[in-house]
């Protein structure tokens, strides 16, 4: 059995599913968990893997910034560009983090696991 550490069963109770219209005639399909999932889903992860979700979040929410700037909402553009520095810094740490404990892990199928 491929071992997923990333993967985590989650009570129906706590996973919401609705759409939106995609644009192309379609539905999108919507899935919200709540941020407790979420915490738990992230602290089972890798270090690499946990820095890599950091690093888009980082990502997304920089777009975000760029996208309100362009609004002309400043303040906001402003606190989320610091928001996406504060997570690469969490993220070049995971990184380091996982460095450290790299080789003391043991690579299977899909993740890695303790030694």
């Amino acid at each position: 059995m491929a071992y997923h550490p990333e993967r985590i069963e989650v009570p129906v109770s706590d996973v919401i599913i609705c759409g939106r219209p995609d644009g192309k005639g379609g539905i999108e399909q919507i899935v919200s968990i709540s941020p407790e999932v979420v915490a738990l889903s992230a602290s089972k992860m890798s270090y690499n893997s946990l820095g890599n979700l950091v690093k888009n979040l980082s990502a997304n929410i920089n777009e975000e910034g760029e996208r309100d700037s362009e609004r002309g909402n400043k303040k906001l553009a402003n606190g989320l560009y610091c928001v996406a520095n504060y997570l690469d810094m969490a993220s070049e740490s995971l990184k380091g983090a996982w460095q450290i404990c790299a080789k003391h892990m043991t690579k299977v199928t899909g993740g890695y696991i303790g030694n």
